[in-house]
């Protein structure tokens, strides 16, 4: 397999920079409340958004990786080759517009030859 624009995959190696850049925006964010009393909340269980939170960053990894290599242009080399025979009629209409076919005919109808 050969690539038609290989130097797209040169991005692959950023993909864990992305994935940390992610991770320590998803951490430093700050919360709606600056003080807030969260000892209520100590006795919740995380929601199942939560537990999918890294499993849809693991999934937004593989098609940025994906997206990249499918920018590389990958080409097969082998060569198939394919015989199309198709058998048929070739029809051809043709019209002539020029100025001689413009001309009166003979049968004094006042048609021209296109008509």
């Amino acid at each position: 397999m050969q690539f038609a624009d290989p130097y797209f995959l040169l991005l692959l190696p950023l993909l864990p920079l992305v994935a940390w850049y992610a991770s320590w925006v998803r951490r430093n964010r700050r919360g709606a409340l600056r003080f807030s009393d969260l000892t209520r909340f100590k006795k919740i269980r995380p929601s199942s958004s939560l537990r999918w939170r890294h499993s849809v960053m693991a999934l937004r990894l593989i098609a940025l990786a994906l997206l990249i290599v499918a920018a590389a242009r990958p080409q097969s080399r082998e060569t198939i080759l394919e015989n199309n025979y198709t058998e048929g009629v070739d029809i051809l209409l043709a019209l002539d517009c020029s100025g001689s076919m413009s001309a009166m005919d003979l049968d004094f109808k006042k048609r021209t030859r296109l008509d």
